[in-house]
């Protein structure tokens, strides 16, 4: 390019440190600066890389859009803002939500074999990934190590515990026959495979749901849990279920305290099919009446912090409890500490609430519906633990997360909503920790 050769965009880009293959973004400073030829030849598995590349699919179709395309950023791929996600306000960002992964292709990611784009490490943990069922006869590998685990707002028996920092979550994606649950399971495998495929093929590319997969620009972590397949438990045990692999928010901590936070409404706007539904209906319809999901849009669903003063747990899933009160309890004893720390984590919290409501009114509301999501807050409990992790919060449950095409009819799901009544709560708690917390000595 730098001798007049070419000059028209790349439409692939490689990452010279990690030699993968990327699509170009200008905004993302693609293309770069040339590289030679001797340099090239030092970058390991660069020629496999690009042979592999010239068989794509996804190659195929590119050469066929580029006349469209010219020299910009693309039709499919719309204006991007700083994080790496779409402008909502350009018509051409109304892009497919679920592009990265179908069903209908289950063993690809947008075109890519699946088995092309695992990394060593994703070998080395022993997973299903892509289809759930396949015809090869090959069973699904059993999760490493099993364990049982408890989760701040209940789902008791839904978790285990799992080697090197993962833990397993229970899925009826396969349960035969299909039920509401099992829908719901399939729902959350398509979301996390969209994260999964998008951690391998969108780097330094755009897509609306990128920040659940990569993170943003400023703040790499995702914001939805790593995910790594599926895994079941042996039958010799009696628990043959099956378990989403995703990554253990608390394994990193010596006390974990955590919170788990409702957002929005919590039952999908459909006409109920039998009185059984009905029944659930009017009971969530009563209990967001009754709860701070009315007013806040947004309600506790539950905590378990350790106390460092009588060395014990204090739990609650009091669901019409004020948010005040929520985030004073679960707070109470970080407040209590001295120095810095306590202002400088709920500072972090902030901030990263902060960014998916922000999110959420442009981008999300746009282009996705979701209900009974949770954001949950994990952070160290005991004050005299040595260097200990900055917290972290995420956004879990996704088995009523949809592509907003798939239900234009369904009205606002009050998700941005209770992620500012969050951001509130979290602003007077660092205010109150600028004080010294008087009021909760």
């Amino acid at each position: 390019r730098s001798l007049g050769f070419v000059d028209v965009l790349p439409q692939f880009a490689l990452d010279v440190e990690e030699a993968e293959m990327q699509p170009c973004v200008p905004v993302l400073g693609c293309p770069g600066d040339d590289i030679s030829t001797p340099e090239s030849l030092n970058l390991p598995d660069m020629w496999d890389k690009f042979a592999g590349l010239h068989k794509s699919i996804n190659f195929i179709r590119t050469l066929r859009k580029a006349p469209q395309q010219g020299a910009t950023d693309g039709a499919e791929t719309g204006a991007v803002d700083s994080s790496g996600v779409l402008d909502a306000k350009d018509e051409t960002s109304l892009v497919d939500v679920w592009k990265y992964w179908k069903q209908e292709s289950c063993d690809k990611c947008m075109g890519v074999p699946i088995s092309d784009l695992m990394s060593r490490n994703d070998f080395q943990i022993e997973s299903r990934i892509g289809c759930l069922e396949t015809n090869d006869g090959v069973p699904i590998p059993e999760c490493p190590g099993t364990s049982a685990a408890d989760q701040a707002a209940g789902h008791a028996g839904s978790f285990r515990k799992l080697r090197n920092g993962l833990i397993a979550k229970r899925s009826m994606a396969l349960d035969v026959p299909r039920s509401k649950r099992s829908f719901a399971s399939l729902a959350s495998w398509n979301f996390y495979m969209q994260t999964w495929c998008m951690s391998k093929l969108a780097r330094n590319g755009s897509h609306v749901l990128r920040p659940f997969a990569l993170g943003t620009t400023l703040d790499t972590n995702p914001w939805a849990p790593r995910f790594y397949g599926l895994c079941q438990t042996s039958e010799d045990t009696g628990d043959s279920n099956k378990y989403l692999i995703m990554e253990d928010m608390e394994g990193k901590f010596r006390m974990p305290s955590r919170l788990d936070i409702k957002l929005g409404q919590t039952i999908e706007p459909v006409k109920p099919k039998n009185h059984v539904e009905q029944a659930k209906h009017m009971f969530q319809n009563a209990l967001a009446q009754a709860t701070p999901t009315h007013s806040e849009g947004a309600r506790l669903a539950g905590y378990k912090v350790w106390n460092p003063h009588k060395q014990e747990w204090r739990q609650s899933n009091a669901l019409r409890t004020s948010l005040t009160d929520v985030f004073d309890e679960a707070f109470k004893y970080l407040l209590k500490q001295g120095g810095e720390r306590k202002k400088r984590w709920l500072t972090q919290l902030r901030n990263r609430v902060e960014d998916l409501h922000r999110w959420w009114k442009e981008f999300g509301i746009y282009h996705v519906r979701c209900y009974a999501a949770s954001l949950l807050f994990v952070w160290e409990g005991k004050p005299t633990a040595e260097a200990p992790p900055d917290p972290v919060v995420k956004l879990i449950d996704f088995a009523h997360f949809h592509a907003h095409s798939d239900h234009p009819e369904w009205p606002d799901d009050d998700t941005s909503k209770g992620l500012g009544s969050v951001v509130k709560q979290l602003e007077r708690l660092i205010d109150l920790a600028e004080e010294a917390a008087p009021g909760l000595q």
